[in-house]
């Protein structure tokens, strides 16, 4: 126990040990930083040239003594970590007195860019293999961190990001060939970080967007380079590269749009149309090497690129238009291939799409034409609602129920009811909802799930409140057809067994039944002419009569004697008071010839009536004298017995 004391190290040790060594030798390296760039003159004019020499001499003097020292150092175990400091010192200040040979105008003696470039990528490549010799992570981010240290501290410039880059691809070297995340993740942020401070800083022109767009460009492509062609990625780095990952196109992207102008704008759709392409050719080839996470990441990634160009050269209609073509085409390669990036982007879109949809059409209310709200508006939702619909059956029919179908199934009907909405005239929106809620009907009959059916209720009340608020101002042909289709839903369902039939379908099928009535009965009464009034309600009834007789249908023959009674009372309470005019006196004929029709009619399908009653009666399930008495019954105690 008290050997383990003796070998942790006093506060005082670690303070002198660990902290001391490295203030000191970034102290050391910005003091000659400092005496590099002060401004001094000399003593004769004609010695003038010399002093920029001097200067630098005294930086690469001081940088090779820092490096020469520390390669001594490294070797001995005892004192290797105060070697590797001072060698990162060398090499950072080996690097900016090299860089301002170029850049600062006091010392700048090289005139040659080209020859420049190749002296920063000369000293680069040493601290790269200085820093793989001695394999310290933490000495090549000692290098780092100084060399652009002491470049920022001479003030933004837009060439520095040649510096900057290549910082970058030694790092992005040293990163893949020693798996150092720390040192990647770490150059990153810098590089970045110089390069917004040196782009920021200044107000640039056409001709300098163009650059610091290639020098961010430059950036982006050499951590993309290194990010999704590592050479491995064990799984505990994952998270760590899918991080970078995203901080990379990130960056990258608010680098664009803060110097984003209408000079440079189709240069940089164009860039980000690139980009997002070469993500989704690195997501393919790492999904080759089974990076799945990686893969779904830039893909991801390169499908935002593209939409962040769509976004930046399209609007207004034309950007929903293509919104939801794009959500088909992701869906169905998604579905195709099991992408999926595709299926988020996908859902995404979809998202945004309902957004944009609702807040452009609530922007445009004044705009009506065939009495919808901003009509443009309802034919991409009507779109939108079609193709929602066609993605929610294709994953049911691929991949059964799961989360997408059920998204785009509910984005369905969502849209189709934002878009009814924009109907002005409330008949035509009863219509409307009256067809989407036999739709969710039918497909809930034909799958055999009330899972529809659930939807489809909730879709008729509303349909129903609708045609109640438009009572007093119907139209004729908008209720009609909502009364067809309630009729058209009733006998769709009949070709179904009842015993097939769920609770939930069986209620729906008599709503529409009681549904269909009503409202024709209604709409007689409320739009005939009065004269005519009792004929049509005679013509209802029969027409009932006849399709329920002919069908076997109970529901209907019932429905066609009640309207018999809602005629019959209207003949008696108010017909009768008016029967002078020849027309109240040819609903008198009609009604009368139709109460004698269905007298026949009955009459007519009575035996059929009875051998149905028969069939499914408990009698059937009897034997001997029980079915006897029943074929000895005659037709009155037949008739007494049906009552």
């Amino acid at each position: 126990m008290n050997v383990d004391r003796k070998r942790q190290p006093s506060l005082e040790s670690r303070l002198a040990l660990f902290w001391l060594h490295r203030l000191g030798i970034v102290t050391l390296v910005l003091g000659v930083v400092f005496l590099i760039t002060y401004s001094m003159q000399t003593l004769s004019p004609e010695f003038a040239w010399l002093l920029p020499w001097l200067k630098l001499g005294t930086g690469f003097a001081v940088s090779t003594a820092l490096l020469w020292l520390g390669e001594k150092l490294t070797g001995r175990d005892d004192q290797k970590w105060f070697g590797q400091a001072l060698t990162a010192g060398g090499w950072s200040l080996a690097y900016f007195s090299t860089y301002a040979a170029h850049y600062i105008p006091s010392v700048s003696v090289i005139e040659s860019l080209p020859l420049e470039t190749a002296l920063l990528t000369l000293v680069a490549a040493g601290a790269l293999y200085s820093a793989l010799k001695a394999r310290s992570e933490l000495m090549a981010i000692y290098s780092i961190t100084l060399a652009a240290g002491t470049i920022l501290i001479n003030g933004p410039s837009l060439y520095s990001d040649i510096s900057f880059l290549i910082i970058a691809i030694a790092a992005a070297i040293l990163g893949n060939t020693q798996s150092w995340r720390k040192l990647f993740a770490f150059a990153l942020a810098a590089c970045y970080i110089g390069h917004f401070y040196c782009s920021l800083s200044i107000t640039p022109n056409h001709n300098e967007r163009l650059i610091l767009a290639a020098f961010l460009s430059s950036l982006w492509m050499v951590f993309s380079v290194a990010i999704g062609f590592s050479l491995s990625i064990p799984a505990q780095a994952r998270n760590l590269v899918t991080g970078l990952a995203c901080a990379n196109a990130m960056l990258f992207a608010v680098g664009l749009s803060a110097t984003n102008d209408r000079s440079v704008e189709l240069i940089y759709q164009t860039i980000f149309v690139a980009f997002g392409l070469l993500y989704l050719a690195t997501s393919y080839w790492l999904k080759n090497r089974d990076q799945a996470q990686l893969s779904t990441v830039h893909a991801l990634l390169g499908l935002s690129f593209i939409n962040a160009a769509k976004l930046m050269h399209y609007s207004g209609l034309t950007l929903l238009t293509i919104d939801v073509v794009q959500i088909a085409l992701l869906t169905i390669v998604a579905i195709r291939y099991d992408i999926k990036a595709f299926r988020y982007t996908a859902a995404a879109l979809t998202m945004a799409f309902i957004l944009f949809w609702i807040s452009g059409a609530s922007r445009n209310q004044e705009q009506v034409i065939i009495g919808i709200h901003a009509i443009e508006y309802f034919r991409i939702a009507a779109l939108g609602a079609g193709v929602f619909a066609i993605l929610s059956l294709l994953h049911l029919r691929t991949e059964g129920k799961n989360f997408y179908f059920n998204f785009y199934y509910f984005v369905s009907n969502i849209v189709a009811v934002l878009a009814i909405f924009n109907i002005d005239d409330l008949s035509w929106r009863a219509f409307a909802f009256g067809l989407i809620a036999l739709t969710n009907y039918i497909c809930g009959l034909r799958s055999k799930d009330d899972y529809y059916v659930d939807v489809a209720f909730l879709l008729l009340a509303v349909c129903s409140t609708q045609v109640l608020f438009a009572c007093l101002q119907w139209n004729t042909l908008a209720i009609a057809l909502t009364t067809a289709t309630f009729y058209g839903g009733y006998i769709y369902s009949r070709k179904w067994e009842e015993l097939d039939r769920s609770h939930l379908v069986q209620l729906f099928h008599d709503l529409l039944g009681y549904a269909g009535t009503l409202t024709l009965t209604a709409l007689i009464l409320v739009k005939a002419p009065s004269d005519y009034c009792s004929t049509q309600l005679a013509l209802e009834a029969i027409v009932l009569l006849v399709v329920g007789l002919s069908t076997k249908d109970s529901f209907l023959r019932r429905s066609g004697l009640v309207v018999l009674a809602v005629l019959t009372g209207k003949l008696l309470f108010f017909d009768l008071a008016n029967h002078n005019t020849f027309e109240r006196i040819l609903s008198f004929i009609a009604a009368g010839v139709i109460f004698l029709l269905a007298s026949y009619l009955y009459s007519r399908f009575s035996n059929t009536f009875d051998e149905a009653e028969t069939e499914s009666d408990s009698f059937s399930e009897g034997a001997g004298a029980g079915a006897a008495d029943v074929n000895q019954e005659g037709p009155y105690d037949r008739l007494l017995r049906e009552f």
